[in-house]
């Protein structure tokens, strides 16, 4: 499986064009967030279909600058991974929108009780992916300059305790890069108005690398 991942369009379409080459071999293209800028479903829509004119298999999450009606479009049009399950070529994808605060005990919770509920849909068996908008705790592509970490220690549990064999996220605009979690490879895209884009190929291994236009 070939799978091209963005993230943190905010609403600029202008280098899908860019990668219509790399859209349109890819088996499934992931969205980590931030669709729009606070924009609208139509907004939402808009960005979609421009990724359709090359690939139609497509998965998202919301990101914090979404509103509900983003969220609303997506899952009208299935391609809502949040707080959802989509088995795809025997790999369960799952996901989580939205982000919290740095240091924010009452989001940790919320996303605790999402991340439970969405376990419920895997068994200790599966290959799963996780699609989420903020990045795990404590990693190379949740902290600006190495130190000032703002990703989720929610989201690292769940990783550590369900072992997906890819987690995608973005959200942090300059933490662009891959990293691992035992066995687990992560990958932050970065944000596709800024050239960079990820290419994952998923076989008896994950390999996933970052690509910037130009």
């Amino acid at each position: 499986m070939e799978i091209l991942a963005i993230s943190d369009v905010h609403g600029r379409v202008g280098n899908i064009g860019a990668i219509s080459k790399e859209l349109a071999k890819a088996d499934l293209v992931l969205i980590a967030g931030d669709i729009t800028n606070f924009g609208s479903g139509k907004q939402a829509k808009q960005v979609i279909s421009e990724i359709k004119k090359y690939n139609d298999n497509i998965l998202a999450v919301p990101g914090n600058c979404d509103p509900p009606s983003v969220d609303k479009y997506l899952t009208g049009k299935n391609l809502s991974l949040h707080c959802n399950c989509v088995e795809l070529s025997g790999i369960k994808f799952i996901g989580l929108g939205g982000s919290i605060s740095p240091g924010s005990a009452d989001g940790e919770e919320n996303f605790s009780i999402s991340l439970a509920a969405i376990e419920k849909q895997l068994s200790p068996s599966d290959r799963s992916i996780l699609v989420t908008h903020q990045p795990a705790h404590d990693t190379k592509i949740d902290s600006v300059d190495g130190s000032r970490h703002s990703g989720s220690i929610a989201i690292r549990d769940f990783i550590i305790k369900n072992r997906p064999i890819l987690a995608v996220s973005g959200h942090i605009h300059e933490a662009v890069g891959t990293d691992t979690i035992g066995e687990t490879t992560l990958i932050n895209p970065g944000p596709l108005p800024h050239g960079t884009y990820g290419y994952i190929t998923i076989d008896d291994n994950v390999n996933a690398e970052i690509r910037t236009i130009g």
